[in-house]
């Protein structure tokens, strides 16, 4: 695949993202692509909300991470979603 040179600071990630993915050496999409979601979830402070994040923007870029179809992603992203609507529901309750 055609991976562009972009790199991370362009993607406007979230500061606690972009710091986990600056210490794990990670400062390109060229690199994050040869990540898988594995790997990531080993950075300290890097947790679900982090990688959804990274997904997310990678798929806009039409990419994934190593092991992922789009495909896949984007059910997973849109499952997120619903979820986090489902939250936001149940707090607006109380």
């Amino acid at each position: 695949t055609n991976v562009p040179d972009v790199r991370v600071e362009e993607l406007d990630f979230s500061v606690r993202t972009y710091n986990c993915l600056k210490r794990a050496g990670i400062s390109s999409v060229r690199d994050l692509v040869h990540r898988t979601h594995h790997e990531l979830m080993s950075i300290r402070n890097f947790g679900k909300r982090s990688l959804l994040e990274v997904r997310e923007k990678l798929a806009q870029l039409g990419l994934t991470l190593r092991g992922e179809t789009l495909e896949q992603v984007r059910e997973e992203l849109a499952a997120a979603a619903a979820s986090t609507h489902q939250d936001d529901d149940e707090e607006n309750k109380e």
